[in-house]
């Protein structure tokens, strides 16, 4: 089994990866178009990789577009990406040519932990708390409770099953969204696309974390901001293109929602002159809920574990269908 992956890749894994595949051939990419097998140069052409290991490092070495063009010309089985949107034009390409693709659920816990910290912060009052006490004001502050509101997640991957279980914990009522209704361990019953205005109505927290394909293009439109209960809070972690930001902007006159918590925009940077900086019900974040101190690590276990499945002929972690890369 040839696998072509960073030399940090191997250095971290290639142990592990020898005891469930022994025979594993590890291709090294040090620079685009630059491989190397035991210490030998390989011609890129002659890489044939059977699976392609985008580990979280590739960014740091910036080798994702060699790795990315490799997947796309040579065919592998399998890739496991490092990301959990596959919105990357390359992505559609790979899937199309028939190489099974896995999503990286590595950042989901800290992307959970990101939503869970700014809903709560809202929820509770704590910017007008600090406003009271820098001002010497002996002020009381009620407040929702967290227990009992209603928390719908459209998106019910890696990201939204982490926020969900921590919601509930809290005691919230969760509504699971996703691109196609049914029965769900984690949800109970899920609910479509259509069936959203509804649900909207009654949701005190709405959380966008499902792929961005045609389907989701703008998915919060102006009927979406009509329908939202007033006062609620409105968090995006999935992708900017799912968001009418001029709906937004009409939307948030009215308190529908009270809140936006943005943390992916169409285009990053945000340019500096947005509105969005500047809005008082608006916070901006630069695309960092997924910056978790632990990423790495979980993303190597993913690896390893669906390596070991794929070796098995088992199925793969997070395995993604064409349908998530529509955009591409």
């Amino acid at each position: 089994m040839r696998v072509v992956m960073t030399a940090a890749a191997r250095d971290r894994a290639g142990a592990e990866l020898k005891k469930i595949v022994a025979a594993a051939v590890f291709i090294i990419v040090e620079a685009p178009g630059v491989f190397y097998c035991n210490g030998q140069p390989v011609a890129k052409k002659d890489v044939c990789p059977d699976v392609v290991w985008l580990s979280h490092d590739v960014w740091r070495y910036k080798l994702l577009g060699p790795l990315l063009e490799v997947a796309i010309s040579q065919n592998p089985k399998w890739v496991q990406g490092h990301m959990a949107g596959l919105d990357h034009p390359a992505w559609r390409k790979i899937l199309l040519n028939g190489t099974r693709v896995t999503k990286s659920i590595g950042a989901s816990v800290p992307v959970a932990e990101y939503v869970m910290a700014h809903a709560l912060s809202l929820m509770v009052p704590l910017d007008q708390q600090r406003q009271a006490q820098n001002a010497v004001r002996w002020v009381v502050t009620p407040y929702k409770e967290v227990r009992g509101s209603r928390w719908t997640i459209v998106g019910l991957g890696g990201i939204g099953r982490e926020v969900a279980a921590r919601a509930a914990a809290f005691g919230a009522q969760i509504i699971g969204v996703r691109r196609t209704p049914g029965i769900d361990q984690n949800f109970g019953t899920t609910h479509e696309l259509e069936a959203l205005p509804d649900l909207l109505r009654e949701a005190d927290v709405v959380l966008l974390s499902i792929p961005a394909t045609r389907k989701t293009h703008k998915l919060a439109d102006a009927a979406f901001f009509a329908a939202l209960k007033p006062g609620a809070i409105l968090i995006n972690v999935a992708r900017g293109s799912l968001i009418d930001y001029d709906a937004l902007r009409a939307g948030l006159k009215v308190n529908r929602p009270a809140h936006a918590v943005l943390d992916t925009f169409e285009k990053e940077p945000l340019d500096r002159d947005s509105w969005l900086w500047t809005h008082p019900q608006v916070r901006v974040t630069a695309h960092t809920s997924w910056f978790g101190n632990k990423n790495g690590e979980r993303m190597d276990a993913q690896f390893l574990e669906n390596f070991a499945r794929f070796a098995a002929g088992d199925p793969l972690v997070s395995e993604a269908d064409i349908s998530e890369a529509e955009l591409a």
